[in-house]
């Protein structure tokens, strides 16, 4: 007795995961790229970060935003590839050194005097890529009943992953930034006892100026004295790596005790400073150590709980 041959039945599902399996080959391919490609380093101040919550209870997603600025004005995008969560805790205004794959111009790493933030071979990004390769074998596993499996895979895998990168770009240069930095004197009018004459305006303000050499009494109980004008670099026996990125500087302090956390390093240029608390090197030679932007110039180290700001051009 003849049998009747069942019908293979409409190819269109399995070709289609052929496009799945090469849309979910993308991170890897470009992981693979980039391990291989040369890298650049850019200079930059961190204008915007934070993040924004949508949805409701049950539904809540959160969408980040980060944007560093270069010395020329021109505006990185460091979240366009993900992994946005982990620049949330750098302050605005810090001084970044962004690393750039020379393939296709995607931020690799961030680097900020606090550390090192890597997007690259972040948690996220491994995931993303491993689910990647497990999307991408089911995908081939459901397509190989395919007609011609060999042939259309060579043309959708290729095909799927083209028209993902083409549907969801990611640029990191986004044009020129159209908002002021932050000012290197951090809120501050210059002297900072000055209160701004409009009214719109929101500044911080100290209730005295005092020159180098001046003891300051803070409220935890700790006298500090400014010894000396502002030193660049760090001292000896401090991590040369910090150096290696950024601009530092040193001002030579006496205090009875702990530095006070909310000591602030203001001057001339745009960003803010970062005190190098976890240089123990600079407490143990009797300096507050701070990484600095490009091109700053310190005027005032200020006491902002204190209300004081010492005048680090004076003379002592």
């Amino acid at each position: 007795m003849a049998t009747t041959a069942r019908p293979a039945g409409r190819p269109w599902p399995r070709l289609l995961a052929f496009l799945v399996a090469g849309a979910a080959l993308v991170p890897v391919a470009e992981w693979a790229v980039h391990a291989f490609a040369s890298t650049s380093q850019t200079r930059a101040v961190l204008a915007e970060s934070g993040s924004e919550r949508h949805g409701e209870i049950g539904r809540i997603s959160y969408s980040y935003d980060s944007v560093a600025v270069t010395a020329d004005g021109s505006a990185l995008d460091l979240a366009a590839a993900g992994g946005g969560h982990a620049l949330t805790d750098l302050d605005i205004g810090s001084p970044v050194v962004v690393t750039r794959s020379a393939a296709d111009g995607r931020v690799l790493q961030v680097r900020a005097p606090q550390g090192l933030v890597d997007l690259e071979n972040g948690a996220g990004a491994v995931t993303l890529r491993i689910g990647g390769v497990l999307v991408a074998a089911a995908g081939l596993w459901l397509g190989r009943t395919a007609p011609r499996a060999w042939a259309a895979a060579a043309v959708l895998v290729p095909l799927g992953a083209l028209l993902t990168v083409l549907v969801l770009p990611r640029e990191h240069d986004i044009g020129t930034y159209p908002y002021p930095v932050q000012d290197a004197m951090h809120n501050y009018l210059d002297p900072p006892t000055t209160t701004p004459s409009d009214p719109n305006r929101s500044t911080f303000r100290v209730d005295e100026v005092v020159p180098i050499g001046a003891r300051t009494q803070t409220g935890n109980g700790t006298v500090v004295t400014v010894t000396g004008p502002v030193q660049v670099g760090l001292p000896g026996g401090a991590d040369p790596e910090t150096e290696r990125w950024f601009p530092t500087v040193r001002v030579p302090v006496h205090a009875t005790g702990a530095l006070p956390t909310n000591t602030f390093l203001i001057g001339e240029g745009r960003g803010r400073t970062v005190r190098l608390d976890q240089e123990p090197a600079c407490a143990s030679e009797g300096y507050a150590c701070y990484a600095v932007p490009d091109g700053f110039e310190a005027r005032y180290l200020v006491f902002r709980n204190d209300d004081v700001a010492v005048d680090l051009r004076s003379t002592p």
